[in-house]
Formats: structure tokens, C-alpha cells, sequence
């Protein structure tokens, strides 16, 4: 027996008000630098070190050049090279505190899928600020800039003609190819910087995200790549015929070699260990990134 609760998707439909006087990246890197200074008030707000974990089984060393961390041009990159970065956004609806949702609870869902104030995360330090969507959302674009954040230093733009810039500074910042899951503004947050910062980019929403059940938007799974640097040739979307997750399969030319390349990415559910193995795609002959959330440890069989 199908026990599936029907879809329903909800989404925003046009920019957030509060993107209005970021027309840049400048512009965007001020405003990370504000609330960045508001979070040092109550705790240090420097983003942590995100580091590769090595693989028992991999015979190639996390600590190559080819291995970034949070900095996109601390890699060797050249012409035929991609900087990838892949994030968990952790979803406003996910993570929300004891304020009014802008819409009513669907109490048709299941009660229990309803996650506790803050999501549960409440030992993280002043949650009412570290969890506050209206705030992370800039340190998130603050990662998905690729600048290694400082104490106090205010982010400045520095470009050059060599490296192309254009009038917005959009060739100058950021990843090649970004996968996000948890991801529940992309129509008013997301993909409207990322755009001016030189970005296309897709997203699948879950059928029925437990944040649509807490009175959010449904959140889901979200793929980018630089224009300049990659050419849509094919995009697949699925949901999963057990469960609520989603995935992508997106098919990209690089422009600067012609090689074609796929990058699947999904987001598998927290729990369901060995059970989420049963979730296999079958992709081209042809070189594949995988991406996306896991949910489960390193040492396991893949």
C-alpha cells in the first residue's frame, strides 16, 4: 500500500525585499561584513575551516592541491580544471525559532515529521542568532563566495582585466559548479545572486518537505554553474519511489576543452543507513561527479 502523503510544493514567486540595494558583489560582500560584525557581538562568527576527510579507501592524498576547502582559488586552476563546492544550506524551515510561519501548519501530514524549535539544534551557541535565517542566509553567500572569512576584516572586491570581470565582478568570485540541498529560498534568495553573479541554475523541490508541514517553503535540492564556464546540455529531474528525496542528473559542457561531463546530486534521508544504497542511478559512459548529502559515514560500504 502506497502510503505516500499527496505533493505539495510551495515556492516563492520573485525576489526577497531584502535583496533590494544589492545590485553587486561588493554590494553583497558589505552586507556579509555587517552581519558578521552584529554576530561578533554575541560569539565568534568566523566560519569554520570546512576540510577534506580522508578515505581509507582512496589512494589520493586530502591534503593535494587538487583538494580545496572553503577558498575556490586555492586550487591549481587552469583552463581545463573545475573549482566544485557542495553545501548543506540547512533549511529556514528546518531550523526556524519560535517565530510566526508565513503559512498555517499542514496538519494533514504527519505531526511527527514537525521538528522541535530550532530544529534541534539548540546547543549551538545563541541559536536566536546563529540559526536566524534573516542573518545566515548572508554567511551562507559568504561560503558560496569562496572567501575564507576573518575576524574582522571587511571582504573586498579585487579583480583584473586578465581574469575577465565583468561590470558586476560576477567571473571573479565564487565556485565553477555549486550543489545545495536543504535549500527552501531559491526563487527569493538564491538564484536571484547567483544569477547577477554569473550563475544559471535549477532546482527540484521535495514533493511534500516537512518545511511546507511547519508553515515554510518546501525546500529541496539546488544545482549552479557559471555561464561563462559551462554550457547546459541535458537536465533529468526525479523524486525517489520510496520516500520523499529528490535528484538531479545534469549534463554540462565545459566550454573551454568541449568535454562533456554529468553531475548527479542528491540529498538521501538522515537514518535509513544501507537502505539508502537501493537509491542507484545509471549514468552515461562519460566522466560523472557525484554530489550531495549522504547522510551517512565515510567508513561505510558505498
Amino acid at each position: 500500500m502506497n502510503t505516500k502523503p499527496k505533493a505539495f510544493i510551495r515556492t516563492q514567486s520573485g525576489p526577497d525585499p531584502c535583496l533590494q540595494g544589492i545590485s553587486s558583489v561588493q554590494d553583497l560582500q558589505d552586507k556579509i561584513h555587517e552581519v558578521r560584525k552584529l554576530q561578533f557581538q554575541y560569539n565568534n562568527a568566523d566560519l569554520y575551516l570546512r576540510q577534506w576527510k580522508p578515505d581509507p579507501r582512496s589512494t589520493v592524498s586530502p591534503d593535494s592541491s587538487s583538494a580545496s576547502t572553503t577558498d575556490p582559488s586555492s586550487s591549481t586552476s587552469t583552463s581545463s580544471t573545475l573549482s566544485v563546492l557542495q553545501f548543506n544550506a540547512l533549511a529556514q524551515g528546518l531550523s526556524v525559532g519560535p517565530i510566526p510561519t508565513p503559512f498555517e501548519m499542514d496538519t494533514d501530514h504527519d505531526a511527527n515529521s514537525l521538528k522541535s524549535i530550532y530544529g534541534g539544534f539548540t546547543d549551538v551557541p545563541h541559536p536566536e542568532i546563529t540559526l536566524d535565517f534573516d542573518l545566515r542566509k548572508w554567511r551562507l553567500m559568504e561560503v558560496l563566495l569562496g572567501a575564507p572569512s576573518s575576524t574582522d576584516s571587511k571582504p573586498q572586491h579585487q579583480c583584473t582585466k586578465e581574469q575577465g570581470c565583468n561590470q558586476d565582478e560576477a567571473n571573479c568570485v565564487g565556485y565553477d559548479v555549486i550543489a545545495m540541498e536543504e535549500v527552501d529560498q531559491f526563487h527569493g534568495f538564491f538564484e536571484p545572486l547567483l544569477k547577477m553573479m554569473g550563475y544559471q541554475g535549477l532546482f527540484i523541490p521535495k514533493p511534500y518537505s516537512p518545511c511546507v508541514v511547519s508553515g515554510w517553503y518546501s525546500d529541496g535540492c539546488a544545482f549552479f554553474w557559471k555561464i561563462g564556464e559551462l554550457e547546459l546540455i541535458k537536465e533529468e529531474q526525479y523524486s525517489y519511489q520510496q520516500g520523499n528525496q529528490v535528484y538531479l542528473i545534469v549534463t554540462l559542457r565545459h566550454l573551454a576543452t568541449g568535454k562533456i561531463m554529468e553531475f548527479a546530486m542528491t540529498h538521501l534521508k538522515a537514518g535509513q543507513g544501507v537502505k539508502n544504497e537501493e537509491h542507484g542511478v545509471e549514468l552515461n559512459k562519460i566522466p560523472v561527479i557525484l554530489m550531495g548529502d549522504f547522510n551517512s559515514d565515510i567508513r561505510e560500504e558505498a
